[in-house]
């Protein structure tokens, strides 16, 4: 969440974990709170611009629910 208010209001709705989007390190946050297994959701709200970081910091199972995106997104294997 990019906002204080987004994010305690996932906080409130039970999310275990919750970022900001904005800051630098947030992905190797997200890989340290959970030990390098990743998570099992994220939330995407500009996929032609993350999701390929994305999908490095999933658990193994988990998914990305894309919300929004400003572009095609292209998955190179």
């Amino acid at each position: 969440a990019g906002t204080e208010e987004g994010r305690q209001a996932l906080q409130h709705s039970g999310a275990t974990l919750v970022v900001d989007h904005s800051c630098p390190d947030h992905y190797q946050d997200v890989k340290d709170f959970t030990e390098g297994h990743g998570v099992d959701a994220v939330l995407e709200m500009l996929s032609n611009e993350n999701l390929h970081h994305d999908l490095k910091i999933l658990a193994p199972g988990g998914g990305v629910s894309i919300i929004g995106s400003r572009g095609p997104v292209e998955i190179d294997p």
